[in-house]
């Protein structure tokens, strides 16, 4: 890592244990990489009742909450296809979406890692929700967010003022890293990689 930043990424495997990860691209132009399935992650969403109203909370990783920071109340648990089945990339190319955490100092030991879950849908239109369309949940990315200067990150103190909330801001980049066709998800924050996991065809 350069500067500042000593964040590590690790890849960890669903539960139970894949004995494959599925095939993730077919390749003809060493140039561009076909997809053979939706790829994306789960988000929350401020809570919309005309949208999320026939969501079932009870589905595996549903779940409403209000959030320290703003105090609005959201819907977490949606995917977030970035990459399309049967859609071409060129090597090298990656799909953003920028995304924001609240992180408190004093919830927890590794209070200042983030986790991002990693799912694929491999039905020709993606899956609304994480257990439809055969969304499958394939792997994490974590990064500990150590080195990162959280003086220069928007902060608010809790109502006791022992506690502080941060709004921690990233980009989840997504594409394919060269023409092995290894699926590759890095986490950007002001301009500089945090972590990388690589997803390897099988």
């Amino acid at each position: 890592m350069e500067g500042q930043y000593k964040a590590i990424s690790t890849f960890l495997p669903a539960k139970p244990k894949p004995q494959t990860i599925v095939e993730v691209v077919a390749i003809d132009d060493p140039e561009t990489i076909k997809c053979q399935n939706h790829y994306g992650f789960t988000v929350p969403e401020l809570l919309d009742p005309e949208r999320h109203g026939h969501i079932n909370t009870n589905e595996p990783g549903m779940q409403r909450y209000i959030d320290k920071w703003d105090h609005q109340e959201y819907q977490h648990g949606l995917p977030r296809w970035l990459l399309t089945k049967g859609s071409e990339y060129e090597k090298g190319e990656y799909n953003d979406h920028s995304m924001s955490w609240t992180l408190n100092n004093c919830s927890s030991k590794g209070w200042d890692t983030v986790t991002i879950a990693i799912y694929a849908s491999d039905n020709d239109a993606a899956a609304e929700t994480l257990t439809g369309n055969g969304a499958r949940h394939v792997g994490d990315i974590r990064v500990e967010l150590k080195g990162v200067n959280w003086g220069e990150i928007p902060r608010k103190y809790a109502s006791d003022n022992r506690s502080i909330f941060y709004r921690f801001d990233a980009v989840v980049r997504m594409g394919f890293a060269d023409e092995s066709g290894r699926l590759t998800v890095k986490l950007v924050h002001s301009g500089r990689e945090l972590g990388t996991a690589k997803f390897t065809v099988q």
